[in-house]
């Protein structure tokens, strides 16, 4: 869904769960028209701290509207409530904040 924003797709908002941070190389200059909201596991080995420092910078040079939550102690796929010994660790607490935040988001957006 970043990337749909990125290309300046005329969108009311996008909202991104476990998203990668790193904008392809084929959208050189980000016209983000979009307001942005990501919910992201501050433990996520996949997108690092630095990665969310830097799609922060990004979304504010793109001029748009934006907000990044960040879940300590959930992991890449905090909502995915599926057995541990799959390997992504659910996180309950995590999965409830960030879908009642999106759905505020949402209101915001089509309101």
């Amino acid at each position: 869904m970043l990337d749909l924003a990125r290309t300046g797709a005329d969108v009311q908002g996008v909202a991104s769960f476990h998203g990668l941070f790193v904008p392809p190389p084929n959208i050189p200059e980000p016209k983000i028209k979009a307001r942005v909201a990501v919910y992201h596991g501050w433990e996520d080995a996949i997108v690092p701290p630095d990665h969310v420092t830097m799609l922060g910078t990004e979304l504010t040079a793109g001029g748009c509207d934006w907000q990044i939550h960040c879940y300590g102690g959930a992991v890449h796929g905090f909502t995915h409530a599926m057995p541990p010994e799959e390997g992504v660790p659910y996180n309950a607490l995590a999965d409830k904040r960030s879908w009642r935040s999106v759905a505020d988001f949402l209101e915001e957006c089509f309101a």
